[in-house]
């Protein structure tokens, strides 16, 4: 790990990041829940991390691990974490739209899992901080100490800055790791109609 170091991310690198987190989601539970096609998902993951990239540099800041990628988090400044029409069009949603090109039930699952994480988000942090909405390490590097150096090297700015933080999660087995970097469970909750867990965490 002496060898990495945590960067900015930029748009020269957005393709090769979205694989990254593609990898590293292609199992997730939410993306299940949202394209429950196991084909249709392997096809279509990487366009919609590239995007959720796309998003992220757009409303907020973007991390990966130099120099091989592997490791990428998405952090969102607080008044931008709530998804508009305008930041939609903005960062190329109807583009998006277009290429993932995944139907109606896409559509509307991916509306219900926005909206449960809005409610969550907006009932436990009503106030400044900073969101950490999507943090992925490619599966052949995961324990590695990838995640722990994406969370130490933002988590140390966010302190100086006096700042909370939020998360969701959708896997049981990341609550422990970010309990360990100083987050609360403040709420779990599950997705409409399913069986998929929403973990809430605030640092304050």
């Amino acid at each position: 790990m002496t060898s990495n170091k945590v960067i900015r991310l930029t748009q020269e690198h957005k393709k090769i990041a979205g694989k990254t987190l593609g990898d590293a989601f292609k199992d997730f539970e939410l993306l299940k829940y949202v394209l429950p096609n196991p084909i249709e998902r392997y096809s279509k993951k990487e366009i919609l991390y590239e995007w959720a990239i796309q998003y992220g540099l757009l409303c907020g800041e973007v991390y990966t691990i130099f120099p091989n990628f592997k490791g990428v988090a998405i952090w969102l400044y607080y008044w931008d974490a709530e998804m508009t029409f305008d930041k939609f069009n903005e960062c190329g949603g109807k583009e998006f739209l277009t290429k993932l090109n995944a139907g109606r039930k896409f559509y509307y699952r991916w509306s219900k899992a926005e909206e449960t994480a809005t409610i969550l988000h907006k009932r436990h942090a009503c106030f400044p901080h900073w969101y950490l909405h999507i943090m992925g390490v490619d599966s052949l590097y995961q324990k590695k100490g990838y995640a722990s150096l994406l969370l130490r090297t933002k988590l140390s700015e966010i302190d100086e800055q006096n700042m909370p933080c939020y998360i969701e999660t959708h896997s049981e087995k990341n609550v422990p790791m970010y309990e360990h970097f100083g987050f609360e469970v403040v709420e779990k909750t599950f997705l409409p109609k399913s069986d998929v867990s929403v973990w809430g965490m605030l640092r304050i």
